[in-house]
């Protein structure tokens, strides 16, 4: 559904805005929203420190790295270093057929700022960067990307977009969600602990399932709203929630 929600928003944009703000509205969406839920998530879980770990168990509990949609692996070296890759992206398959500069769009211009974006809620100092990245050369050419993860204390602390203070300021930002009591035994209260490469939202309790569940809930509610005031700043309030409207 966060991807969805995605594809369904974007053709509008082009028709209403321009093809050239799409990917424009895109980072805001991404950026404003995903420091935000990717906070909340931690919350939830029990996600500690400042780490590489920490940033990847954020990762793997993003509406925008769906499992399975992308075959994401991760290696973490230390807490200042690793790196993941994909195996396969379905974004990127639903991209490529519309040749090079949506490709680039996406996989450059949306992913640079958007990626330390949503690092900076775990450790503002932290640098995700391109090993390589499509377009892919040869066209088959296999994992799709591979990035690294690195933080280093010498780094300026990357602060919030005014965007992103914005979307934490909504109150939508700040809806509770408690873990209700688990329904039947079995599997993990929370992602306390060591990084896990291999998790799998079948691990967790049925109790945090559930509230886990209703969190990718807030954060598909957070890129649309995220992407509405986009919008709104672009053309007009009214405009924005036409197409709003249209999108869900």
């Amino acid at each position: 559904v966060g991807h969805l929600i995605d594809r369904a928003l974007m053709p509008q944009v082009a028709v209403r805005a321009g093809v050239d703000a799409v990917d424009d509205v895109a980072i805001d969406e991404w950026l404003g929203a995903s420091p935000t839920y990717t906070a909340r998530m931690r919350r939830l879980m029990g996600i500690e420190g400042d780490g590489v770990g920490a940033i990847m168990k954020g990762l793997q509990l993003d509406v925008g790295f769906v499992h399975q949609y992308m075959g994401v692996s991760y290696e973490l070296t230390d807490e200042q270093h690793g790196a993941f890759w994909l195996d396969h992206c379905g974004a990127l398959m639903d991209v490529e057929p519309h040749g090079e500069a949506r490709v680039v769009g996406m996989c450059h211009h949306i992913e640079d700022p958007t990626f330390d974006g949503t690092a900076l809620a775990t450790n503002p100092r932290a640098r995700i960067r391109p090993i390589h990245r499509p377009p892919r050369v040869p066209s088959d050419r296999e994992p799709h990307c591979h990035w690294t993860i690195t933080i280093d204390p010498q780094n300026e602390p990357i602060g919030p977009a005014d965007h992103t203070l914005r979307v934490a300021d909504l109150p939508l930002a700040s809806v509770p969600n408690e873990r209700p009591a688990d329904a039947e035994p079995g599997g993990k209260p929370d992602y306390r602990g060591s990084f896990d490469p291999n998790f799998r939202l079948a691990d967790l309790s049925h109790g945090t399932l559930a509230a886990v569940a209703r969190e990718f809930q807030e954060q598909v509610h957070l890129l649309t709203s995220s992407a509405e005031l986009s919008l709104a700043d672009r053309l007009d309030q009214q405009a924005a929630r036409e197409i709003m409207a249209s999108q869900w």
